[in-house]
């Protein structure tokens, strides 16, 4: 027995040597997917900001037509003292004809649109509110896998107890197997202990089922096989001064406000600058010779919409989403602070248990010495024995659940004020 509790205690070193820590397992969520996607969502919306710059910018176009006329059309404007010296003179090829050919360029800046940047403005808090929704997208993949980690460590620990309570009912059954030999003691009780081996080998079995089944949840998470147990330890305090889980609302708030502004700005005025220069090609219609002439123009435009009933329907639109998000604040603001309270008792009435549970299975084992001296002398029956078994090994499984129940809930606290994991656990 001595030699298989030294193989027992240096398979714990050799795990102890392998295992992941939970702070490998948490870099390891940088570089999945899911976190990719959350860059590129961000991505997504500092480009709506650079569209909306765009917007800004004078647009130049190139174009180029052919054109058929059932009468003469002009080529360009031309100045009346300069068509009165034409008409005197045929020989001159007038810009007129009923084929026109034209080549050139336009272009468009719009000077001054009130409501675009009050958009730009929007859109500037839309993207911090995109990064505040990445950052908690990542703290509760975090959350998870910490509760996950934290659940398996549990079953881990169940697994130990049972396997612990195995090895006790084993060296039991050696001790008696000499006494059953000899004649001292009945057949029965190495019945009564071989049944309870086997009930322990089938509870064994369906923890280690579960237990590969988080495995693989902690794998989708991390893209990392965990084989052995995951220490757990707290590196610090979670830091309470605010309701991080709040800030994407208050910012889609802010950006809600904005578009209801943006709304009834689009009733002002806008100002632009356009113009163009064109070629243009034709055979004049008085005498048949080939004549082109250039023409280029460019202006101020004043444009103000009098009546456009989708600016109302636009105002009244962002107006509601505007109350959406307001009452979607106040819920969330009342629940968190709920949520965090509850959570923060919580975590005080686990922290004393853990210490109740760790104290139990002191008393236990002591309980359970007892009970195998006695069984020994023969002062109490081997029904009872185990019983003393059973309450060891049941207490081992308290302590790990409540450890587990402790994690998770700090996991859901760190989450709710949004600190990272990383800086709670090691």
């Amino acid at each position: 027995m001595k030699g298989g509790k030294i193989a027992f205690i240096l398979l714990l070193l050799v795990h102890s040597l392998s295992a992941l820590s939970i702070g490998e397992l948490m870099s390891a969520l940088k570089k999945r997917p899911q976190y990719k996607l959350d860059l590129i969502s961000v991505e997504k919306s500092s480009l709506e900001i650079r569209k909306l710059e765009d917007k800004k910018m004078p647009k130049i176009d190139l174009f180029a037509s052919y054109e058929l006329f059932s009468s003469p059309n002009g080529l360009v404007p031309v100045a009346p003292n300069k068509m009165t010296a034409m008409v005197k003179e045929q020989d001159i090829a007038q810009p007129f004809g009923k084929s026109i050919s034209r080549g050139g360029l336009s272009f468009s800046w719009p000077l001054f649109i009130a409501s675009l940047r009050t958009l730009e403005e929007r859109a500037q808090i839309l993207l911090l509110a995109e990064k505040e929704r990445r950052r908690m997208s990542f703290l509760e993949r975090e959350a998870l896998l910490l509760g996950t980690v934290s659940r398996l460590n549990y079953l881990r620990g169940v697994k130990e107890a049972l396997n612990a309570k195995r090895r006790s009912i084993l060296s039991t059954i050696d001790r008696i197997g000499v006494e059953i030999s000899s004649g001292r003691k009945s057949a029965d009780a190495l019945l009564i202990l071989r049944s309870r081996i086997d009930e322990l080998d089938i509870s064994i079995d369906e923890t280690t089922r579960n237990m590969e089944s988080l495995s693989a949840e902690i794998e989708k998470l991390t893209g990392m096989r965990v084989k052995g147990f995951v220490r757990l330890s707290k590196a610090g305090d979670i830091d309470r001064r605010e309701i991080f889980s709040l800030k994407e609302i208050e910012k889609r708030v802010k950006a809600a406000e904005k578009s209801i502004e943006a709304a009834r700005e689009s009733r002002y005025p806008t100002l632009s600058m356009k113009g163009n220069y064109s070629l243009s090609r034709t055979d004049a219609y008085n005498n048949g010779k080939a004549v082109e002439e250039s023409f280029g123009s460019v202006g101020l435009y004043l444009s103000m919409p009098i009546y456009d009933s989708s600016i109302a329907s636009s105002t009244e639109e962002a107006r509601l989403a505007l109350m959406k998000e307001q009452n979607r604040y106040l819920e969330a603001a009342k629940s968190l602070k709920v949520e965090a309270k509850r959570v923060e008792r919580e975590i005080e009435i686990l922290e004393h248990s853990l210490k109740l549970a760790r104290r139990n299975v002191k008393h236990k084992k002591k309980l359970l010495q007892l009970a195998k001296a006695k069984l020994q002398n023969e002062r109490i029956r081997y029904e009872e024995y185990l019983r003393y078994e059973d309450s060891l090994a049941e207490a081992r499984a308290l302590y790990y659940k409540y450890s587990s129940l402790l994690w998770q809930s700090r996991a859901r606290l760190a989450v709710i004020y949004g600190n990272d994991l990383k800086g709670i656990v090691k």
